[in-house]
């Protein structure tokens, strides 16, 4: 640094500026004039950033977008219904619209102190810039500083960037965004009460002043030489210039990539705005046709029915379209169902083929098992001591009447042939029939 005096910049741009070019998110290797290496070294600020740890959320243009929608929604909307009393809806426009058109975006001023062979360094310039904004915010109360960015990572001397909104009131006492009247509630007018308004003799001129001044007073605060006549208005901001010429290339690489995506987004509108531009000459022809308010208050009641019975018809095929999507899982549920019935009938017809062989076999095995078993007893009991008592049953038992069961017939039979014959044992002996001989056990002789 030189003892050359040096010259205070603060400078406001008349341009619509984005705030992307600040805070650096975007691709920095694509820009000429910006060092990468040296961009750990800027210093951001932004005024919903953490007051204790400095961390800022988001870009610094999503910061504007929060402090619009938080201040000048309610505003916004006031104004869109006057459009819509008024009959100019195509006023109508959101909060971020707004915050987009040139009157309505925040101001960016440039602070700077020298140039790039005689300047400060970068900690004193963002030191008496965190003094000047403390200032202008005690001082200006309806100015509001959204964001700062010091960049020393361009080619020329380090500078800040200061993005403001200048916030006035509407007649319901509605935050708005209206530099002109924001100057005027802050009691700030132009030099010259007598000429109106111009581009030398404004409110603005006086505002940059009052700032600029006070930000020679705290660089000679700090020991610093300043010089204080002002360049020629031909030949003032030449390094301002740069800057800005820098920044406007970076931009436009930007909107080139935008332009391109809305030349696409025009061409498939396109067709959309010729069937509009075509339903607005069918409109005034109509216009012109059914010219007295009766009737084209019958036909707007006309359209307004038709839309409703349109809507109505759209509420019946979204339901009709829900109706038809239920009914087609309702038929894959019926055909899995179906599926499964037809198997189980399979299963079911084998399972009867191998039931009715099961039977059978078991039938033959069960006859097999019961022959061998009755061949079995008939052997047994012919080497048997009960073998002479049953052909005795046998013999009375053809001679019985038949009368009663089978046990009392046996019973009977069996009673007769102990007890009523002459020839009969008891007390443990054997009884023997006149007929054959037969030896009977003593327990048989006691039933």
């Amino acid at each position: 640094m030189t003892t050359e005096k040096m010259r205070v910049t603060y400078h406001t741009a008349k341009a619509a500026v984005s705030p992307k070019h600040n805070d650096r998110k975007f691709d920095t290797r694509n820009s000429d004039h910006i060092d990468p290496v040296r961009s750990d070294k800027n210093i951001y600020w932004q005024w919903n950033q953490d007051q204790v740890t400095g961390e800022r959320p988001g870009t610094f243009e999503e910061a504007e977008e929060e402090f619009y929608d938080e201040n000048f929604t309610a505003g916004q909307e006031a104004k869109n219904q006057r459009y819509i009393k008024n009959r100019h809806k195509e006023r109508i426009k959101t909060v971020d619209e707004m915050r987009k058109t040139k009157n309505g975006m925040p101001v960016e001023s440039i602070l700077q102190i020298g140039n790039r062979d005689n300047t400060v360094p970068p900690e004193l310039l963002w030191d008496i810039t965190c003094k000047q904004l403390e200032w202008e915010r005690t001082s200006f109360p309806n100015i509001v500083t959204l964001t700062v960015a010091l960049h020393v990572d361009e080619e020329g001397a380090p500078h800040v960037h200061k993005r403001d909104v200048y916030i006035a009131h509407d007649e319901d006492g509605n935050l708005i965004v209206n530099q002109e009247k924001a100057l005027y509630e802050m009691g700030i007018e132009r030099d010259d009460l007598d000429n109106p308004s111009s581009r030398y003799n404004n409110a603005k001129i006086v505002y940059t002043r009052m700032c600029r001044d006070h930000l020679i007073e705290l660089c000679e605060e700090h020991g610093l030489s300043i010089e204080k006549e002002p360049k020629a208005p031909s030949k003032s901001g030449k390094t301002l210039l740069e800057y800005q010429i820098a920044e406007m290339k970076t931009e436009k690489k930007e909107l080139e990539a935008e332009c391109t995506a809305l030349h696409e987004e025009k061409e498939n509108q396109k067709k959309s705005l010729e069937d509009i531009m075509t339903a607005q000459i069918e409109a005034s022809k109509i216009k012109r046709r059914f010219g007295d308010k009766e009737t084209v208050t019958y036909h707007k009641s006309c359209v307004d029915k038709a839309q409703d019975i349109a809507k109505q018809a759209r509420e019946y095929r979204d339901h009709g379209d829900r109706l038809f999507k239920w009914a087609v899982a309702e038929k894959r549920e019926a055909a899995k169902l179906r599926d499964e019935a037809e198997e189980g009938i399979q299963l079911i017809k084998e399972y009867s083929i191998k039931k009715k062989k099961l039977d059978k076999y078991i039938s033959q095995e069960a006859k097999e098992i019961a022959d061998k078993r009755v061949n079995d007893a008939l052997e047994n009991i012919k080497n048997n001591e009960y073998t002479r008592a049953i052909i005795a049953f046998m013999r009375q038992f053809a001679s019985l009447d038949g009368q009663g069961t089978l046990y009392d017939d046996f019973d009977r039979a069996y009673t007769e042939m102990l007890f009523n014959k002459p020839d009969r044992i008891v007390d443990k002996e054997v009884v023997k029939s006149p007929d054959n001989d037969i030896e009977l056990p003593d327990d048989e002789i006691e039933h």
